[in-house]
């Protein structure tokens, strides 16, 4: 038996249905899971995509690989480059990292091959150095 999650707010309120499983993230009104499958399904077989808490879907991820989802920004690959979507599937910030991280108050590290940035919500670049500097242990 799997368990299924849902939603409460601050004050212990439902604010969803029990309609989803697995690893789930939760960002700015949305959520990136996948919907309960009634059938056994291995996890790497779950369809993730972007719902908002009752359920309702907003973006389809299924061709496209995925990983963090935070600051309502969802990190999208093309198979070569990451960039970022919105809730609504939008691109936010088009793809051109190698690696990427999730973000943290409104900025993200990321890596342009050997070059390591910080970037705000909008893709804006506000540090860039290469990543021998960052990761010298030297300090002169």
């Amino acid at each position: 038996h799997r368990p299924v999650w849902g939603f409460i707010d601050k004050t212990g309120k439902i604010v969803s249905d029990f309609c989803f499983e697995d690893e789930f993230r939760a960002s700015s009104g949305a959520l990136y899971g996948a919907l309960y499958a009634k059938q056994n399904v291995s996890r790497a077989r779950l369809k993730r995509k972007v719902f908002d808490f009752s359920g309702k879907l907003l973006l389809d991820t299924q061709n496209q690989e995925v990983d963090v989802f935070d600051s309502g920004l969802l990190a999208v690959s093309n198979g070569e480059l990451w960039g970022f979507v919105d809730t609504n599937g939008k691109l936010a910030i088009t793809h051109r990292f190698s690696s990427i991280q999730p973000f943290h108050h409104d900025y993200a590290p990321v890596y342009r091959g050997r070059i390591f940035q910080v970037i705000d919500r909008k893709g804006n670049v506000l540090w860039s150095q290469d990543r021998d500097r960052v990761l010298s242990s030297d300090s002169k």
